[in-house]
């Protein structure tokens, strides 16, 4: 049943026609006027040419929105509800924020938001209080949560946490469902922080008992005291779940609830054999590998042992010995992830024969000739399994070909009319995957091999369903792949290289326009120091680049000025590093001014942090598709940056001033120099103007002949400075948090509603609720 189809009407479609048609036409007025001499070519005439022209966009993107009614008004309230829970889910806590933002909609969609309790449910804490609206927003998810069970997610370290949030929470302790505390941002180490950094385990302490607490997760650097964690899980009596940080065996013998669903522990499986069968309702098990403080005891009574409801088995430790022992009683795993010897492997495949897998991870840690011997009494097939993943690492000398065991392994795989996705990873030179071309609806392909050195046959990593490959291989194997085989359903494909292998001098890499990609929708860009040449991409619509060096994204700026056609449907490019703004610029103004509507304009770019106003608001009126008034191309350009960057007496990290975002913060603890050292490359101006379509005009073609002379500065400054670079990051950005610049519209929100309509909840939960 369609609840709703969107329907424009003849007159709405004739209307969006001749609004189309005015833009086309004020375009080549605009191009002709800029051309001509005299007093059509005086700025203000030009300006008022270009206003008209920004008038008529907007009464496009206003057409265009088509007659959609407001959800409230076509769907039932639960199932609105319903979709506002699916979209706004962070697993975070940032939902608050997203609900306060989508209230600013209309006034019945603010009431709709309001009444409904468990929206407001997630809590997020940030580190500290440098975001002023952390405060309102756990006043207002607390309050508008009403008795609901709440989750929270707190960023530690949390300086501020004693003096202002606990007094908030602790009435709301009992409350408290499920808790998360993530790591510290920045790389420090626990002997590293600062002493007034509130430990976990304070963090756990101050809130008061939990006695509704079900699930804890801690995915923390820093170590949690064993005695004081003991006695937190006293006061949680119906915890369920933990999971990150791990326990020890004595928490597991002692202080964890018979109850428990989830846990992740270093004991031992020695250890653990002993007291599983007391955990009537444990179904996931992650044995991480040893820590070295924990001591190992052997237990002799390990044999005593009943069928236990394990559904899932991460075991990620060394010693394997006992694992088939385990295999053996849980005969309702569906989920494996297992690092293992060949010969325990060998052990444990005849014991899961009538296993009904989904997702089955093996990590073969080879250790010597006499563990890598695989001679199993029998391989099952697994007739239901949906994901398989292969690594295989570490020394060679086994007694038995390495190949032939590959080749017997995966058997267990060969011919799977079910598997939809596999990985291999490996760092042998060579490996057989003849396997891959016998399953016949694999969706998900990820190769692993960046020492393999060919493969026997190409043509088994044919397949003609494949949806998502992801390739991390030497230079010559990917380009042979990409251009040799067809893969007419392919809709992600994922390129990855080390810079140093690349031969000096070939670092073009040419998608060749016969290998039929006509459904590729999005690439990932990691061929490190490798030009983008890439053409005949009618499909894609989205490129993320993977790697922090310029020379890639200034590279694709230029082929994009030259041949916006290459890639028509373009409309979303996400930056691991800033780009050169002067390129992106350029090239947003000759795509998205394009008489040709065949070609898609980009309307959304996703920065690595937040930029400066000066390329703030520039950037969104290009996207929106408008001309804008911004600055000269020198002013944006990289040698006009790099004499701020290598100014010794300017404040800033290397995000600071590669974004014109100068800040005052001060630079994270644990930064090195050395961190930035890998971004500074010297680039090459590697371009052809000649091949530009549409031409360029002839102040585009000045300005990027002398490309070249602008990275000469560059490059000079680099030799010159090379023991005074920047820190590589501050405060403000290692937060780690993407800016996204975009020209699609939604609604019209000024730019203090959000924080007004928040301090209005504060004014409001401050009446209701003794909370201060």
């Amino acid at each position: 049943m369609a609840l709703y189809v969107p329907f424009f009407s003849p007159k709405e479609k004739e209307l969006f026609s001749k609004l189309e048609e005015q833009r086309v036409a004020l375009l080549s007025q605009i191009a002709s006027i800029s051309q001509a001499t005299g007093d059509e070519a005086k700025p203000e005439h030009i300006r008022s040419f270009k206003n008209q022209y920004n008038d008529v966009v907007e009464k496009k993107i206003n057409t265009h929105r088509g007659p959609l009614s407001d959800p409230l008004t076509t769907l039932p309230i639960e199932l609105f509800i319903l979709l506002v829970k699916e979209i706004i889910s962070r697993r975070d806590g940032t939902s608050t924020k997203d609900l306060l933002t989508l209230s600013l909609v209309n006034s019945q969609w603010r009431r709709a938001l309001v009444s409904e309790p468990t929206l407001w449910t997630d809590i997020a804490i940030g580190n500290g209080l440098k975001d002023t609206e952390v405060l309102p927003r756990v006043y207002t998810g607390l309050v508008l949560s009403g008795n609901q069970p709440i989750h929270l997610a707190i960023d530690h370290p949390a300086p501020d946490w004693r003096e202002h949030i606990v007094p908030i929470l602790r009435p709301h302790a009992s409350r408290v469902r499920s808790l998360i505390i993530w790591p510290p941002s920045s790389t420090k180490l626990a002997e590293e922080a600062p002493t007034d950094d509130v430990t976990i385990c304070e963090i756990l302490h101050s809130l008061g008992p939990l006695p509704n607490l079900r699930q804890l997760e801690l995915e923390s650097k820093y170590r949690v005291n064993e005695l004081e964690f003991t006695n937190f899980l006293n006061s949680a009596p119906n915890i369920r779940s933990i999971t990150g940080d791990h326990l020890t065996f004595h928490q597991v013998n002692d202080c964890v609830s018979h109850e428990m669903e989830t846990f992740t522990t270093f004991a031992t499986l020695d250890q653990l054999l002993t007291v599983l069968p007391r955990f009537s309702r444990l179904t996931t098990l992650i044995l991480e590998d040893l820590s070295d403080e924990e001591p190992v005891f052997r237990h002799s009574n390990s044999s005593l042992m009943t069928q236990l409801p394990l559904q899932s088995l991460n075991y990620r430790q060394s010693p394997a010995d006992n694992l088939p022992k385990l295999i053996s009683i849980t005969p309702n795993l569906d989920d494996i992830g297992i690092t293992i010897t060949w010969k325990i492997l060998a052990e444990i495949l005849p014991l899961m024969r009538d296993f009904r897998l989904r997702n089955f991870a093996l990590y073969i840690k080879c250790k010597g000739p006499w563990e890598d011997i695989f001679q199993p009494l029998d391989v099952p097939h697994f007739q239901g399994l949906k994901s398989f993943t292969f690594h295989l690492h570490g020394r060679q000398d086994s007694r038995e070909s390495e190949a032939e065991k590959v080749e017997r392994l995966f058997c267990i795989i060969h011919s799977s009319i079910s598997l939809q996705k596999a990985i291999f990873v490996t760092d042998r030179r060579h490996i057989s995957l003849e396997v891959i071309k016998t399953l016949s609806n694999l969706r998900d392909l990820t190769l692993d091999a960046i020492k393999m050195e060919g493969i026997e046959s190409l043509s088994c990593l044919q397949q003609r369903h494949l949806e998502s490959l992801t390739l991390y291989l030497s230079p010559h194997l990917i380009y042979k792949i990409v251009n040799t085989l067809q893969y007419p359903n392919l809709v992600s494909l994922d390129l990855a290289c080390e810079d140093k292998l690349w031969p000096l001098g070939d670092r073009e890499f040419d998608i060749n326009p016969r290998n039929q990609l006509s459904s590729l929708y999005s690439i990932e860009w990691g061929l490190k120091g490798v030009k983008w040449h890439t053409t005949s991409l009618p499909s894609l619509r989205i490129i993320k680049f993977k790697d922090r060096t310029l020379q890639a994204t200034s590279d694709f700026c230029v082929s994009m000025i030259l041949r916006p056609h290459d890639c028509p449907s373009l409309e979303q490019v996400e930056f691991l590093q800033y780009p050169e703004w002067d390129l992106l610029y350029i090239m947003l103004e000759r795509r998205n001014f394009l008489h040709d509507s065949s070609v898609c304009p980009i309307r959304l770019v996703s920065m690595p942090s937040s930029i400066g106003l000066v390329l703030r608001q520039p950037l969104n009126g290009l996207l929106r598709g408008r001309f804008v008034n911004r600055g000269s191309n020198q002013d944006v350009s990289l040698a006009a940056i790099c004499e701020a960057y290598f100014d010794p007496s300017l404040a800033g990290c290397h995000f600071c001033h590669m974004s014109l975002n100068c800040c005052s913060e001060p630079i994270s603890i644990g930064v090195t120099h050395m961190q930035v050292d890998f971004l500074l490359k010297k680039l090459i101006a590697r371009q052809d103007l000649t091949t530009a379509n549409p031409p360029l005009t002839e102040e585009e073609y000045l300005w990027l002949e002398k490309r070249q002379e602008r990275y000469d500065i560059w490059n000079r400054l680099i030799d010159e400075e090379m023991m005074r670079f920047r820190p590589y990051v501050c405060e403000k950005h290692e937060l780690g948090w993407s800016y996204l610049s975009t020209g699609f519209s939604f609604a019209d929100v000024q730019k203090d509603t959000f924080k007004t309509v928040s301090l209005l909840f504060e004014d409001r939960i401050s009446k209701v609720s003794p909370l201060r």
